[in-house]
């Protein structure tokens, strides 16, 4: 006799448990139900960002960007991805990109650019890209002319690798035109792309 009590009661919680489970699903159901009717500005579109960003692809108004920085011997360059939010047109990539180049690697590699550098603006020209970056770029360079080289073409190969239009690259510190950086690499003069130091 106790035992089909207790059976009895284990089978009214169990029971139980289901009827609240299921009351549960069908008040998250009908709540979900009002929700998208009352809310005639809710578009499912919205959600579109959100799941390209699951499954790994670069939602609208951004791209997958290759970033140049320096190896960990400070011989060449190394590439990174990373996805950049910015507008479309050549002068809109280019801050965008240079802004990320600023921040230094996420995975491996080193920095190119000195860490208090910033960008005071860009400026884009018939395949020329003029980037006015503020004196820190040339105060806090740690100088060398292997050093010289990757920051240089950092800069330049990140802005061709990623903007087809740019063809080349004008360095400005603080609004001016520049002998150099660190003493070895002419910048008064336009400067091209240079891949092959990327491995």
């Amino acid at each position: 006799m106790k035992k089909n009590r207790a059976s009895k009661r284990t089978r009214k919680k169990g029971n139980s448990l289901r009827y609240l489970t299921f009351g549960i699903v069908i008040l998250a159901v009908a709540g979900l139900g009002v929700f998208f009717y009352t809310n005639k500005t809710f578009d499912v579109s919205t959600l579109l960002p959100l799941l390209r960003k699951i499954k790994g692809e670069a939602p609208v108004g951004s791209f997958t960007a290759t970033l140049c920085f320096g190896d960990e011997r400070g011989e060449f360059l190394i590439r990174e991805q990373r996805i950049i939010t910015s507008g479309q047109n050549p002068v809109q990539k280019a801050g965008a990109l240079l802004q990320e180049l600023l921040k230094g690697p996420l995975t491996k590699g080193t920095r190119t650019v000195p860490q208090q550098t910033r960008l005071r603006g860009v400026s884009f020209d018939n395949g020329l890209l003029t980037a006015d970056f503020s004196p820190d770029l040339r105060q806090h360079h740690p100088g060398g002319s292997s050093s010289e080289i990757l920051t240089v073409y950092s800069i330049v190969n990140t802005l061709s690798l990623n903007v087809p239009e740019i063809k080349q690259v004008v360095l400005l510190v603080d609004g001016k035109k520049t002998d150099s950086i660190a003493g070895h690499i002419d910048c008064r003069q336009p400067i091209s792309p240079r891949p092959e130091l990327i491995h």
